[in-house]
């Protein structure tokens, strides 16, 4: 089924990342490297939603919309963790905080993938699951937060707020006021990738 607003959000995600992508200051810097290929994944998945969500206007083949779901599904799930933990990595490296250290967060940002990818997992697993997420998302945007306040890069807390706003309240939001969730995340997504290109030109 075409869902055009789903549509529009995942080309307006596309949009503002190209925008953003453009407006880096030095692709090549320490604190950009890490950066630039989180921005290439969301970027990836912009292209990625606007097909799955339009695959009905552009092919009556059944196969290709369901394996287009699949993917997006399975591909959102990597999008939800793995552009954070590399925008955390590439702000660490680019403040010159000490590579075991951001490599640890690095590592301790993408663990939860694993768990998010298994096939088939139990309700207690899925809140334990959970539970790692917001712990690792949290202590990322903790040492973001610490790190640009200490640099006097006021832009992190923007950034930091746009970002719990996205990976926090934007389900109960979604629900009090029947909007859905996939569009919005994609909406709150372009403010992440704005606040943060703000963030990595401070650095």
């Amino acid at each position: 089924m075409v869902c055009p607003s789903s549509v529009l959000a995942h080309l307006t995600k596309f949009i503002v990342t190209v925008g953003c992508i453009k407006a880096v200051g030095n692709i090549y810097g320490k604190a950009s490297t890490w950066s630039f290929r989180a921005f290439q994944i969301l970027l990836s998945h912009s292209i990625l939603g606007a097909l799955r969500f339009g695959a009905p206007f552009l092919t009556s083949a059944t196969n290709v919309a369901k394996y287009l779901r699949i993917f997006y599904d399975w591909y959102s799930k990597i999008v939800d963790v793995v552009p954070l933990a590399m925008f955390t990595a590439g702000i660490l490296q680019g403040y010159g905080i000490s590579e075991k250290v951001w490599l640890i967060v690095l590592s301790l940002g993408i663990l939860p993938v694993f768990f998010h990818l298994q096939p088939k997992r139990k309700d207690s697993q899925i809140r334990r699951h959970q539970l790692l997420m917001n712990i690792t998302t949290i202590l990322q945007l903790l040492m973001v937060t610490l790190v640009g306040l200490r640099n006097i890069n006021y832009n992190v807390i923007s950034l930091v707020v746009s970002y719990i706003f996205e990976r926090f309240f934007i389900d109960e939001f979604c629900y009090n006021y029947d909007i859905p969730s996939t569009d919005l995340t994609q909406y709150s997504l372009c403010f992440v990738e704005i606040f943060m290109v703000l963030t990595l030109n401070e650095v």
